[in-house]
């Protein structure tokens, strides 16, 4: 709490220091006469919003205008509480209008003054953009939240600051129980704690048991790793409950004992007798029995490896995300998207094969529908439609790899470039069957088109060399229609 002295406008005029500690920092002030409701909106505050300082009458009014609609609302009443009872700073985070329409996010931070007796006058703080921030964490929620993998992120003490719902379902705990409770408090009784030291110094796969909140034990193996965000370091994991898998281990190891035991036994009966050969017969079919007991087990934990391989290359992509929060050059923004959509389409071909329970051939139309879902999910599409016809084609997985890295490449390079107003813009996938053995995909848009003074083939964007090389890997073609908009044709 401030007490008011003098002119505070001139306090603030005389105070270089401040003004240029808030410049560099590029921190919004503002100083809210209360009585009056006019409000000193400093440059760096209008600036924040894309305003010169003569487009921003100083009024609160301004202020309520600039709010979201959504958060408006709920921002007032906290304002209005905060002035009943004026007791320590008022913080506050919500989205704020900018000249070109877009929203911003803001960090804002006050205290008032008071005269002498002790009525407050003004209300004096400042305003912080902290989009790419919040983006970020917008973009790592979504992801954990997909995941089907346990996610924490803790400090380094071990305290939780982060768990995905996956993690709540696997320990048993709500989200707000785990935030006051550390690694340790996971592991089961007599549990080595020193895996989290290691973490610290280098990447670890861990083997653990934890303990659920009704007492349950389950085995779990952990990737633990040292990230960096904002400068602070931190602790990810990714948790996964493989009880399922150590089971079927055991019971592997089980039966090839008691098969190396049976084994043995017959061929001693062997030596003995010849009598003897029609009970050996009955046992070697309990044997072949038991080999197909453990090739049964044995096709689960290469279901598993298929699981570990998907949920590592969506960890990949996760971590690329989270890097852009931090990275400003524009070109290397772009880069990191691309490497992380391309990542994730392999990730997606992974999740297609777990949940079908094949490891060679792709239900194409389901993979499709997974890549285009994940798409519109990092896009935050509106006004951008994407239409799918395709059948029900069942694709070599090498081939629907390539083909799917394909279609995120072009359906990217439409929601990018295509509509530059972002408005009414139709995107059409089509696949079907040509000459009893090929396949015709095609992708179009009605956008503003592929620049006639460009050839595709030989362009030095990145994706579309990507695009032309994955069409020679499947020794297929490919070709730019001339139509309406942008159509890609392509057989293979």
């Amino acid at each position: 709490m401030i007490k008011q002295q003098g002119n505070i406008e001139v306090l603030r005029e005389e105070s270089e220091w401040y003004k240029l500690a808030v410049s560099t920092a590029n921190i919004g002030v503002w100083d809210w006469e209360i009585s009056s409701d006019t409000v000193y909106y400093s440059k760096i505050w209008k600036a924040q919003v894309g305003y010169q300082e003569d487009e921003l009458a100083n009024t609160l009014k301004t202020w309520e205008e600039l709010l979201h609609p959504d958060d408006a609302k709920g921002i007032k009443r906290r304002v209005s509480k905060y002035l009943e009872n004026p007791e320590g700073k008022y913080v506050n985070e919500f989205r704020f209008r900018h000249k070109n329409g877009s929203y911003i996010w803001i960090l804002a931070k006050a205290e008032v003054c008071k005269d002498a007796d002790g009525n407050v006058t003004r209300m004096i703080g400042s305003h912080t953009d902290i989009t790419r921030k919040k983006e970020a964490e917008l973009q790592l929620k979504s992801i954990s939240d997909q995941s089907s993998e346990g996610i924490t992120i803790a400090d380094m003490d071990g305290n939780y600051v982060f768990v995905n719902p996956a993690f709540c379902k696997m320990s048993g705990y709500t989200e707000e129980e785990l935030l006051t409770m550390t690694v340790f408090d996971m592991k089961a009784p007599n549990q080595d704690h020193s895996s989290f030291q290691k973490t610290k110094k280098s990447s670890q796969i861990i083997s653990l048991v934890l303990q659920k909140k009704d007492g349950t034990e389950y085995f779990s193996e952990i990737i633990g790793d040292v990230i960096t965000v904002q400068n602070k370091k931190l602790v990810l994991g990714t948790i996964r409950d493989v009880t399922v898998r150590v089971n079927a281990e055991m019971k592997v190891e089980e039966l090839n004992e008691n098969l190396e035991l049976l084994i043995t036994q017959r061929t001693k009966e062997l030596d003995e007798t010849v009598i003897k050969l029609n009970s050996e017969i009955e046992q070697r079919i309990l044997v072949e029995k038991q080999i197909q007991d453990s090739l049964a087990l044995k096709e689960v934990l290469l279901k598993e490896i298929t699981h570990r391989v998907k949920n590592n290359l969506q960890i990949i992509s996760s971590l690329i995300r989270l890097q852009k929060g931090v990275v400003k050059n524009p070109e290397a923004l772009d880069l990191l998207s691309q490497t992380a959509n391309r990542i994730q389409s392999m990730a997606l071909i992974h999740e297609t094969l777990y949940k079908t329970n094949t490891f060679d051939d792709v239900l194409f139309k389901d993979y499709v529908e997974s890549l285009i879902a994940y798409v519109k999910t990092i896009f935050n599409l509106h006004d951008i439609s994407i239409t799918i016809d395709v059948g029900e084609y069942i694709l070599p997985i090498n081939n629907a790899t390539n083909l799917g890295m394909v279609i995120m490449e072009l359906i990217t390079n439409s929601i990018k470039y295509a509509f530059p107003e972002k408005k009414n813009g139709k995107v059409l996938l089509q696949m079907e069957l040509i000459n009893g053995n090929q396949y015709k995909l095609t992708i179009s848009d009605n956008g503003i088109g592929f620049p006639k003074e460009l050839d595709f083939r030989k362009t030095e964007s990145l994706g579309m060399q990507v695009v032309v090389s994955l069409v020679e890997q499947l020794e297929g073609s490919i070709n730019l229609l001339d139509k309406e908009g942008t159509t890609f044709e392509i057989v293979v």
